[in-house]
């Protein structure tokens, strides 16, 4: 048997004597005589609890309590929040400098590709030029796809290659110049260069076989002219003037 309490843990009344429950599911507002001495008993350990949870919580103010706790509660979802947007800042910050990067390396390709083209293009037009062809800038579409531009000692410089990669070397074992990849072009196609003997100081390429072949001295020591009478230099058909 134990006296029955309301919400707020007070005694119910009824007709001024508190209520009891009697364990069986009934209520009665009188105490048995032989149960008084177990109520007296109860009633005095939730004395004691009830005590006990007073001193416990001495100075504590409920509704302070929840409003602290509910600030907390409202701190660290803030805090939550402002590191997601943290890392939400750090990954945008990398998206737009791997972005940078990659528009700043496009423009040095870009700027590369430009500086290599006009690299090419200079040394096969001069080449052209000194060779003696009609027209240089053919000429350098005939045989841009044979050059390349190589990194060495810090310094740029043009390569001949085979077309497919391979460096192209000269008789002397030398990297070939474009001078004398334009000097086989001559030897291939001399239709698309001037004559060898200029205004009239040396025979005209293609020349009738088995005839003499007049140079001047500064002819001779041009390769592309002794390329082009090599077999006119063998066979002693050669006269300087």
């Amino acid at each position: 048997m134990k006296p029955k309490l309301d919400n707020d843990g007070n005694l119910v009344l009824r007709d001024g004597n508190p209520v009891f429950e009697l364990g069986d599911g009934k209520e009665a507002a009188f105490v048995p005589s032989a149960k008084l001495d177990e109520t007296k008993k109860w009633a005095e350990q939730l004395q004691n609890k009830l005590g006990e949870l007073e001193k416990r919580f001495e100075g504590v103010d409920p509704d302070r309590f929840r409003e602290l706790d509910a600030g907390a509660k409202a701190d660290r979802e803030k805090e939550l929040l402002d590191e997601k947007r943290y890392q939400e800042l750090l990954q945008r910050k990398d998206e737009d400098h791997a972005l940078t990067i990659n528009g700043k390396n496009q423009e040095i390709e870009r700027l590369q590709s430009n500086i290599h083209r006009l690299l090419v293009g200079n040394e096969l037009s001069q080449a052209a030029a000194r060779v003696g062809a009609f027209d240089p800038e053919d000429v350098r579409l005939r045989l841009n796809k044979y050059l390349t531009v190589e990194e060495h000692n810090g310094q740029l410089r043009v390569m001949v290659h085979d077309g497919e990669g391979r460096k192209r070397l000269s008789t002397k074992g030398d990297p070939l110049t474009a001078e004398e990849l334009v000097g086989e072009l001559r030897e291939k196609s001399p239709h698309l260069f001037k004559p060898s003997g200029g205004s009239g100081g040396g025979s005209p390429a293609g020349g009738a076989s088995g005839g003499m072949v007049a140079l001047t001295q500064e002819q001779m020591k041009d390769p592309n002219i002794y390329r082009q009478h090599r077999e006119a230099f063998a066979e002693g058909r050669v006269r300087i003037t």
